[in-house]
């Protein structure tokens, strides 16, 4: 049995599917599915349920229970697992193992345990962390498992055993294509004319038939034991260029070693010299491309000097990846390994090969609002060439959240590229990395520093919004810093806690604010009953959030005052609000008393007054929230102050 699917997408999207190739019923109590965490050794071994078999050309489905893909019906797993039994990601190495008696053999493999952990995930098919946010499909050619991964994962598509699809990909789950490969038993060739070419560089049109008509590769190669008299190309076209005979051949490319050959003389020709080699190079030796759109020009050395059709076409195995023209120029595209190669025209059938390394390739977006839309998903590297703005830096992690006149994105550095130190303000130009999906926020990954700041000291006025028109179009203000007013808090009188989720609402209309980030000075302090509310516009869940970034993010409104109404209505106003050494207080009764307590209820400062107006000296008291609670005649007024 093999891995014929995985699903690592967002939360808990994650699957594996795994197939029996096998003419007979195999019994699942002989296999275990084991994990290596973060390329570690394996750890976590997996058995399947009791009594439970599978038929031949059938699959056996895990999926997590919280699985979500609307592709793939939950109801048909074949069993559900649970977040905390297996919770495996793009670094973790999954083996497929066989009990017999006391031996336990590994058949399968994705991923390589003991090697360290891979960062985000394994290349697949020449797709970058292919094993984290993709979905990997298993060729219907593959007869058996693989425990040589690097074979089994290729350096393209062609070449590896896996299909990448995007994330949350989930339309083949539970069903997996079989189709293995038939090889060819015999081929035969024929022509429907004389096999002597009599006329001057005649042609005779040679067809191949392969046998039996399915098998799988039905590809050949055709080849001339005498290319100098009789050169063939490969659609079996045979080219007469000097008197003489030749064998003409068409080989199997299935691994069958088949062939057929038939016996073509050539008369009556006035002689040909065809090429014999052919070796390419860059010119003065350049192997590599490191500028954006960068050239080589490929020069050929066509061996003999005096051959008769010195003409050559150029080619890359890898188009996506870069450009040649005829004149042997190469362009660069994206970055990777191209093959370029030199085929003579004569109809020799010689070429030169030549293996050129591109990197530093991107492409350019003017500002955010293009890189948002450049998305799809397929990691390609993008350029900024606009200045962004930083408007929030995270202390505790790799994070920073960034924008211009019209979008944000957030900054996610696991891996340190950015090692230039800015601050809020700060203006940056030429930010280069490549994007991916976190739970629907779209970050930005750098994949080097940007270097020195381009402005400083910008000031970023938030945008003004209502609940509704923040919940109802979220994407265009996602890692934006935006304003809400008037906002009143469910949860008034409890503690701001870090990680926390606190409803707000205007009305009927509700949003979240959350407490993202671990050094925002309000956390610990008593929750407001209402605010002005700026932060960062994030999402968790696929749930817009509003993040403060620090106390002055939370602009508090005055109370409702309470007190004994006798006929008169009590009145106290407190100023100046923030205030730095003294707070004063004029009130319409005489305030007999005051009390002052922090975020948590503590009190912190207390006195009599037996005034109308007065000042209390709050200099030695810390920044922060307090609530300050009067008493007179008409009862208890309480209002809050910030100390800066």
């Amino acid at each position: 049995m093999f891995f014929s699917e995985y699903v690592e997408g967002t939360q808990n999207n994650k699957a594996l599917e795994i197939f029996n190739p096998n003419n007979a019923v195999v019994d699942l109590a002989a296999y275990r599915i084991v994990f290596a965490i973060d390329g570690a050794n394996w750890s976590v071994w997996k058995t399947f349920p009791t009594g439970k078999t599978l038929a031949p050309d059938s699959v056996w489905t895990l999926v997590n229970d919280q699985f979500t893909i609307p592709t793939f019906d939950l109801a048909l797993a074949d069993e559900k697992f649970f977040s905390n039994e297996i919770n495996f990601g793009g670094n973790d190495a999954i083996g497929l193992m066989k009990i017999s008696a006391t031996d336990t053999s590994l058949i399968d493999v994705i991923g390589v345990p003991d090697a360290g952990n891979p960062g985000s995930g394994w290349d697949v098919a020449g797709i970058l962390s292919a094993t984290a946010n993709h979905t990997l499909i298993r060729k219907s050619s593959i007869e058996k498992g693989s425990l040589n991964w690097d074979l089994s994962r290729g350096s393209s598509g062609s070449n590896s055993e896996w299909i990448v699809k995007n994330t949350d990909f989930a339309d083949s789950l539970g069903h997996h294509f079989f189709r293995p490969v038939v090889f060819i038993t015999d081929i035969i060739i024929s022509t429907s004319v004389s096999t002597t070419i009599d006329v001057d560089h005649g042609q005779i049109q040679l067809s191949a038939e392969a046998l039996p008509t399915s098998a799988t590769d039905k590809k050949l190669i055709w080849s001339s034991s005498e290319p100098f008299a009789l050169s063939v190309n490969q659609d079996g076209l045979v080219l007469a260029l000097n008197n003489g005979t030749a064998w003409i051949s068409a080989w199997t490319t299935d691994g069958s070693g088949v062939a057929d050959s038939i016996k073509i003389s050539a008369i009556n020709q006035s002689g040909t010299l065809l090429v014999s080699s052919i070796s390419i190079n860059g010119l003065n030796g350049q192997d590599t491309i490191k500028i954006n759109k960068g050239t080589i020009l490929m020069t050929a050395d066509i061996k003999p000097i005096n051959a008769t059709n010195k003409g050559i076409t150029w080619s890359v195995d890898q188009p996506l990846l870069a450009d040649i023209g005829t004149d042997g120029i190469l362009t660069a595209k994206k970055n990777g390994k191209v093959l370029v190669t030199a085929t003579a025209n004569d109809g020799s059938g010689v070429s030169g090969s030549k293996t050129i390394i591109i990197f530093g390739q991107y492409s350019e977006v003017a500002n955010l609002t293009a890189l948002r839309a450049a998305y799809t998903a397929n990691e390609t590297i993008f350029r900024i060439s606009g200045e962004v703005i930083l408007s929030h830096w995270v202390y505790n992690r790799s994070t920073k959240y960034v924008q211009d006149d019209n979008a944000g994105i957030v900054i996610e550095d696991p891996f340190g590229k950015i090692t230039s130190t800015y601050k809020v303000g700060d203006g940056v130009t030429g930010l280069i990395g490549y994007l991916l999906d976190d739970y629907g926020m779209l970050q930005f990954h750098p994949i080097e520093d940007p270097g020195a700041i381009t402005a400083e000291n910008k000031v970023l006025t938030p945008l003004i919004l209502t609940v509704k028109e923040f919940n109802a179009n979220f994407e265009k203000y996602e890692s934006r810093l935006i304003k809400i007013d008037k906002l009143e808090f469910d949860q008034a009188g409890g503690i701001f806690q870090y990680l926390n989720n606190y409803t707000l609402r205007v009305g009927n209309d509700i949003t979240v604010l959350r407490t993202e980030f671990a050094n925002a000075d309000f956390l610990g302090m008593q929750i407001p009953d209402s605010a002005n509310v700026t932060g960062i516009a994030i999402q968790l869940n696929k749930t817009p959030k509003i993040a403060p970034r620090r106390l002055d993010d939370i602009d508090i409104l005055p109370l409702p005052k309470t007190g004994i109404n006798q006929g008169k209505t009590p009145a106290i106003s407190i100023y100046p609000n923030p205030v730095t050494d003294e707070l004063h207080f004029s009130s319409s009764f005489i305030v007999n008393s005051f009390e002052i307590t922090d975020g948590s209820g503590r009190v912190v400062l207390s006195g009599k007054t037996g005034k109308t107006e007065n000042y209390i000296s709050v200099g030695n008291l810390s920044r922060g929230l307090y609530f300050i609670r009067f008493y007179g005649t008409y009862g208890t007024i309480q209002s809050k102050f910030i100390k800066h």
